[in-house]
């Protein structure tokens, strides 16, 4: 279940969100499956409206983590996601709601006019 399936781009991401470059990224059966610091992460996300969750999974490490909110995006248990897994694997953590606010806000810049 947890074997590549389908290839997903990969790389380096640009701005804020550049920490979570990865390289490798792909989806197995029903799982998604990309690195973060060395470590291959498996994981799948899910709501309806005005619910948000995400199950993460760090095989080598033992580790799972369940992020269950009340949000109607995913920037929240991202924040959330990504400190812990920077606190276990002992790494500098970056800002990661300041992060994930400036990525939405360059998302909702207006397009200049001609």
């Amino acid at each position: 279940m947890w074997s590549a399936q389908t290839i997903l781009p990969a790389g380096e991401r640009p701005g804020p969100l550049a920490a979570l470059s990865s390289k490798f990224a792909s989806y197995a059966l029903g799982w998604g499956l990309r690195d973060y610091h060395g470590r291959k992460l498996v994981g799948h996300t899910g709501g309806v409206a005005g619910f948000v969750s995400r199950v993460m999974l760090v095989p080598e490490e033992n580790l799972g983590v369940v992020i269950l909110t009340n949000a109607e995006e995913g920037g929240a248990f991202d924040s959330i996601l990504f400190h812990l897994l920077d606190s276990y694997f002992g790494v500098s953590s970056t800002d990661w709601i300041a992060a994930f606010r400036a990525a939405r806000m360059s998302e909702r810049k207006p397009l200049p006019r001609s």
